[in-house]
């Protein structure tokens, strides 16, 4: 009967701990993502000053703004997965 119990117990620490492994690559993804959209803004921002006045793109600060807001998300996401890892995992 121990013995089961402590397979059980394994066997929950490990499920656990994939969930919070899982949820980490996803924050991880966001701020990749995050730091992508930054730096595609940067670069339409230094295509509209190469091609000069006349250009037709209009950068706006939406995407560096979406950007920074996509980062802090996945830092959010990573924090809360670690809290909710640590209150599982007792």
């Amino acid at each position: 009967m121990n013995e089961e119990r402590k397979q059980g117990a394994a066997n929950d620490h490990l499920a656990n701990e994939r969930t919070y492994l899982a949820w980490v690559r996803t924050s991880i993804g966001i701020m990749a993502f995050g730091f992508v959209v930054v730096k595609f803004s940067l670069f339409v921002k230094q295509i509209s000053i190469l091609l000069g006045n006349e250009a037709i793109i209009h950068p706006k600060e939406y995407s560096s703004f979406m950007g920074i807001v996509l980062v802090l998300v996945g830092t959010i996401t990573a924090i809360l997965s670690y809290i909710r890892y640590k209150s599982r995992n007792v």
